[in-house]
């Protein structure tokens, strides 16, 4: 029972593994659609992993929370809190963590509408992530490269990041985290259409 997990570990004073268990269920509320219970979420397992004194468990919490901020709109705010994220994983020597974090840095780049530094992070942590063997990422960063690219208009290159997510994900026999990409990215071609659609209309 998560709850009384979660009580239990309160009482016993287990900051670590309290820090553990809120972000596993940041990531719950995240999968559903919740995400001011995800960011609050997130926010608790940073505070437990401070006062455990896991620096890189307290980062994993924090560039977490970015996403959730950088899906809200909130990209100032997201920003701060990807660069505190980046400082210590790069402090500690921590690979994984900092590639995850150019990951994010990438995307806020991206709809900050900053596209060649998007690239430059986006570039960076695949690379990164390619040469550790994580793949799954591999995949992730995959799609915000194809994000990146509709929002700056070059559809080819959107479809060239696009092909290969999906030979990624084919490969892995993970295709439902495509299938949600998918659906943002095609959001966002809806926007960038209808945007293109007003803009005609104000000109003519």
């Amino acid at each position: 029972d998560v709850c009384s997990s979660d009580l239990l570990l309160r009482r016993t004073g287990n900051d670590r593994d309290l820090g553990h268990l809120l972000l596993n269920l940041g990531a719950q509320a995240k999968a559903t659609g919740n995400w001011p219970l995800a960011a609050q979420r997130y926010g608790e397992s940073e505070a437990a992993y401070r006062r455990a004194g896991d620096t890189t468990g307290r980062a994993f919490a924090m560039n977490n929370r970015a996403e959730i901020l950088l899906d809200q709109g909130r990209l100032e705010a997201a920003d701060v809190e990807i660069d505190e994220a980046r400082r210590i994983f790069r402090a500690a020597g921590h690979g994984l963590g900092a590639a995850a974090t150019a990951s994010t840095l990438g995307t806020i780049r991206a709809r900050q509408h900053r596209h060649d530094e998007a690239r430059r992070w986006l570039d960076e942590s695949s690379q990164a992530l390619s040469a550790a063997g994580f793949e799954i990422l591999v995949l992730d960063a995959a799609l915000r490269q194809a994000e990146n690219e509709l929002l700056d208009g070059d559809d080819g290159a959107a479809a060239s990041a696009l092909a290969k997510a999906r030979t990624l994900a084919a490969s892995l026999g993970d295709t439902g985290g495509l299938d949600l990409w998918l659906d943002r990215l095609e959001a966002v071609a809806d926007a960038r259409r209808a945007e293109a659609s007003w803009e005609g209309r104000v000109r003519s």
